[in-house]
């Protein structure tokens, strides 16, 4: 049975239904059990040699009958895995004190809000937390 979704034009949909993976990445010369947590270390893959591989399809119309269909194929394999520790991965902290005055009182109080840098967060990885 075929899915079709009718998306407005200016707007989006964001579908999550899939999972890439679930489990961490181990071999013997890249392995947590004998990482320092406090050492970064990475291990980079070739299309090849890539622990994980998927791809995904498209196909889509922009025509009300539906019978004119463009299609995307899209490959992807994961390029590099790395244990960071959670201070790299977090990065510095960063506090914002935030000034709650309202109205016509003279007394100004303020709210701290802190969050972190995240360095190493990029739009095109995916994390997964070593416990």
């Amino acid at each position: 049975m075929k899915q079709i979704i009718q998306i407005p034009s200016k707007s989006s949909i964001s579908i999550s239904k899939f999972n890439i993976n679930k489990t961490l990445y181990f071999d013997c010369d890249f392995n947590l059990s004998r990482k320092s947590l406090k050492t970064n270390s990475t291990k980079s893959f070739s299309p090849e040699n890539s622990p994980v591989t998927f791809r995904n399809f498209i196909t889509y119309s922009t025509h009300v009958n539906q019978n004119e269909f463009k299609m995307i194929d899209n490959k992807f394999y994961v390029s590099s895995v790395s244990f960071v520790s959670k201070n790299n991965f977090l990065g510095k902290k960063i506090s914002l004190n935030t000034c709650n005055i309202q109205g016509n009182k003279t007394s100004s109080k303020y709210s701290s809000n802190s969050y972190y840098e995240y360095p190493n967060k990029k739009s095109n990885s995916f994390y997964i937390i070593a416990r």
